[in-house]
């Protein structure tokens, strides 16, 4: 998509598919833009943020007319290789020491323009999150703005696959998936431990390398982000939101529960707890807030009674209101330990202790 009139055409489909809903949004969408498609992928990141739509095509527009490629530039001592991704929140770039002090190599994330009303909370977060030393997270080691007052992130660059698609092309069975999962949850405990918390666990943030280690990213971008309350509420993905994280509510500890309830559920059960495939933020909204999580894990090799205090464990990760879920990744990682080793599980209400 290199034109105006490719824009255009996208407009005149992201309006068009605006007017529809539910099955029949995705029938028309299938026909004028297949899935894998870049226009599909553009017209969904505009549906999932309906009410920043037109901002995002302006947005849209800017980068494509003026691409503004930092391959070959210098940024905070770093030469800047090539692209290696692209999401909603920016660019990716391999990156590469250049003043021969040592050789490093690092991932460095550059902000959409416009996505960010705020500041960078450079010096106090830098500190906080410099402190965040352990072997499933990938560093943060600065961050500050560009020439043209784009903000930047420079990270450790990580090698591996997402979670959700490690497990489709390896397919570990039950015991090494909960042991991945379970790498997940003791470097989101140690973050919460020193007051960091993710709000945006989702399977393209947390990378499993080929040795099975688990390394989580864009932990603390939120907190260097400093943000006015009218953004806050899309400084996440929909599709793998909290209920509190649509409303007005802060979120906490408890939102990073819902979501590693969310990774678990997908990692078990092989499919999202809600169906969330095209539909509009509103309607993704809604059901996030109203529609109670499909859990059913399908694995013949478990005993009954396994699954089915897993699956009421995820259940209650999984609850609306943050004071009803676990209040704690440990608690929530106790309950899975018990469930696997047949104790009792301690933390959901209303559980009678079970009889061996």
């Amino acid at each position: 998509m290199n034109d105006c009139m490719d824009l255009n055409h996208l407009e005149k489909v992201y309006d068009e598919a605006t007017s529809l809903s539910g099955e029949a949004q995705k029938q028309y969408l299938d026909e004028v833009c297949p899935e894998g498609t870049q226009m599909r992928t553009i017209i969904s990141e505009m549906l999932g943020h309906s009410d920043q739509a037109s901002a995002y095509f302006d947005q849209l527009q800017e980068h494509i007319l003026n691409p503004n490629n930092h391959a070959g530039k210098i940024i905070d001592h770093y030469h800047i290789d090539n692209l290696i991704g692209e999401g909603g929140m920016g660019r990716v770039y391999s990156a590469s020491r250049s003043d021969g002090l040592y050789q490093q190599e690092v991932a460095i994330k550059i902000i959409k323009p416009g996505l960010f009303s705020g500041n960078l909370q450079v010096e106090r977060e830098r500190q906080i999150l410099a402190s965040l030393n352990h072997p499933n997270i990938a560093k943060i080691f600065n961050a500050g703005f560009t020439p043209d007052a784009e903000p930047y992130i420079v990270m450790e660059k990580v090698d591996g696959l997402p979670i959700d698609q490690y497990c489709t092309i390896h397919n570990p069975d039950f015991t090494t998936r909960m042991n991945l999962f379970f790498q997940v949850c003791n470097a989101v405990q140690y973050a919460h431990q020193r007051l960091v918390i993710h709000c945006d666990l989702k399977p393209s943030n947390i990378l499993v390398n080929n040795s099975g280690e688990v390394k989580l990213l864009d932990f603390g971008i939120s907190a260097l982000l400093d943000q006015e309350d009218a953004d806050k509420a899309h400084m996440f993905t929909p599709n793998h939101a909290a209920p509190e994280q649509f409303t007005s509510k802060d979120p906490n500890t408890a939102t990073d529960v819902y979501q590693l309830g969310l990774l678990l559920c997908l990692m078990l059960t092989k499919k999202p707890a809600l169906n969330l495939t095209q539909l509009s933020f509103d309607e993704i909204k809604a059901k996030i807030l109203h529609e109670s999580p499909e859990i059913e894990i399908k694995n013949d090799n478990i005993r009954g009674f396994i699954k089915d205090d897993i699956e009421s464990i995820i259940a209650h990760a999984l609850e609306k209101d943050q004071q009803y879920r676990y209040h704690t990744v440990d608690l929530f990682q106790q309950d899975l330990k018990n469930a696997l080793h047949v104790f009792p599980v301690m933390h959901l209400p209303h559980h009678p202790p079970r009889r061996v």
